[in-house]
């Protein structure tokens, strides 16, 4: 495996956008358990959301969460940025690539609504694998759970960019809103995923909409070619 910097040569924008980039990365275990965005500034969405509908489905509440996360946390662009904005601000509750919610805090609030955000635990992960797949099999393939983090949420997910593009979020919340009107009001599982969706996909559109507007704030404070 090559580093990036023995494979290309950067230089002009690129480099400064590569220098900012590299100053604030963090200690590897820290951003392989994805604190990779803002300090912890003291506010708990997750907890939030999921103590207001303590009776509302998972999948809804955990896109309600993840947007609320977003909504509440302070835009940051930095000088040179061609993508914008941290998909997970460092909490102690917070959305995790590859399991659902991340819970990192023992207070008496975190503890009481853990059962709510994160009903699934690893023995129901290993007892489901081994159930579709057989024991013996599960043993085989499961590298430590590695089959099961493939993907999910925002860290092991290669998002299809040319899709959200081509069609924009109106167009996706078209297709949303398409499938969901064809699928049986008796499959309700079906049902609330599309609804996650559309949370996830609104709050998405607020959520860009909130950097425009601190972009444009930026921008009438800045000087030069900045």
């Amino acid at each position: 495996m090559y580093r990036s910097d023995e494979k290309y040569v950067f230089e002009g924008r690129l480099e400064k956008i590569r220098d900012g980039i590299l100053g604030r990365l963090k200690p590897n275990r820290d951003r392989e358990d994805t604190r990779t965005g803002m300090p912890d500034d003291g506010k708990t969405p997750f907890l939030d959301i999921f103590e207001k509908y303590p009776d509302d489905p998972y999948i809804i509440n955990l896109a309600r969460a993840i947007v609320e996360s977003w909504l509440v946390s302070k835009p940051e662009i930095f000088e040179g940025d061609y993508f914008i904005g941290f998909p997970r601000p460092e909490r102690k509750v917070r959305e995790h690539f590859s399991w659902g919610i991340q819970v990192s805090g023992d207070d008496e609030r975190t503890q009481r609504l853990t059962p709510a955000m994160v009903p699934m635990d690893m023995s129901h992960k290993n007892d489901r694998g081994a159930f579709l797949m057989g024991e013996e099999a599960y043993q085989y393939t499961r590298f430590d759970g590695s089959l099961w983090m493939t993907g999910g949420f925002q860290g092991h997910t290669v998002p299809k960019h040319e899709k959200l593009l081509k069609k924009g979020v109106c167009g996706i919340l078209e297709e949303i809103n398409y499938y969901d009107s064809i699928t049986p009001d008796t499959n309700k599982r079906k049902k609330e995923f599309y609804e996650a969706c559309r949370i996830i996909m609104t709050g998405f559109s607020e959520w860009i909409k909130m950097h425009a507007d601190y972009a444009e704030n930026m921008a009438k404070e800045a000087d030069g070619e900045w």
